[in-house]
């Protein structure tokens, strides 16, 4: 970084492949997964599709996790919560494959149950308890004095960044 960027490049990757995961992949997933508890007959054109969804998910969300965690930075500066991945060999391996299916599991999951309340309670309680869900979250990081984030905007600009920023990360990481 020369020192006019707001964050380092793979930070801004990680952004960009969010937003994709927030905006496209995780909606199309609960879209499929509800139509298939609506559907008569189970059509395997439409299983292909939701399980293509789901890969591609768990897929990105593994790889935003890896490339953060084997950034040297990431590492060097939070020690605490970066460099649990190992860089190379058979536990490299393992640990990659339990992220991608932990993330592909939760995701399915998380979309069966959307889906599901739509079913009972239209998609107007599916979002009350997605809502319920973000607003505890906020409740926690407001206790815990974590909720502003890192970029260095002024003090309205901040707020409006981490309110948006945390609404995201909170609905793919509950959903991945």
């Amino acid at each position: 970084m020369k020192g006019h960027e707001l964050v380092p490049p793979v930070s801004e990757m990680m952004m960009f492949k969010l937003c994709e995961v927030f905006s496209e992949s995780i909606p199309m997933t609960v879209i499929q997964v509800t139509n298939i508890l609506a559907s008569e007959e189970l059509d395997l054109v439409v299983v292909g599709a939701l399980f293509t969804s789901a890969v591609f998910v768990a897929e990105g969300v593994s790889y935003m996790t890896y490339m953060k965690d084997i950034n040297e930075e990431s590492r060097r500066k939070q020690s605490l919560f970066y460099g649990f991945i190992p860089l190379s060999g058979i536990k490299l391996v393992v640990v990659k494959w339990s992220m991608y299916l932990l993330s592909f599991c939760q995701l399915l999951g998380k979309s069966l149950e959307m889906a599901i309340l739509i079913e009972l309670g239209g998609k107007t309680l599916a979002i009350q308890v997605m809502v319920a869900e973000t607003a505890f979250f906020f409740v926690y990081k407001l206790v815990r004095r974590d909720f502003r984030y890192w970029l260095r905007f002024s003090n309205v600009y901040s707020l409006i960044f981490s309110f948006f920023a945390r609404v995201v990360l909170k609905i793919v990481t509950g959903m991945r």
